[in-house]
């Protein structure tokens, strides 16, 4: 066998494994791009919830100010009242925070 037949077939081979590598990179690329979209949809679905959540527990204390007044002819709430109310709200607030925060937005059931 010649010294130029071994460099045909040494260089086949290389071309051979470089489409091969090309191929596979492609493949994890695509992949991880794929990934990459799921994890950023997951996530601002969470951010979607957790706004939502915020805004419902600020409708709600609209409401509770709004059914006072409207039980106490007007008047505004008492101060100690409206710090437990805005107490709750914040616990409220940052519970769902931390949790959403442990759970990550990947293991979160999302709803449409």
């Amino acid at each position: 066998m010649g010294f130029g037949v071994m460099i045909g077939a040494s260089a086949s081979l290389c071309r051979s494994m470089k489409v091969q590598f090309e191929s596979t990179t492609q493949q994890e690329l695509a992949i991880w791009h794929e990934q990459k979209q799921q994890y950023a949809a997951a996530k601002a679905a969470a951010h979607r919830k957790f706004g939502e959540h915020v805004a419902w527990q600020l409708v709600q204390l609209s409401e509770r100010v709004i059914e006072y007044r409207a039980a106490t002819a007007g008047q505004a709430v008492p101060r100690r009242d409206w710090r437990a109310w805005i107490s709750l709200f914040l616990a409220g607030w940052c519970t769902r925070l931390v949790n959403e925060v442990q759970a990550g937005p990947v293991h979160h059931k999302w709803h449409a």
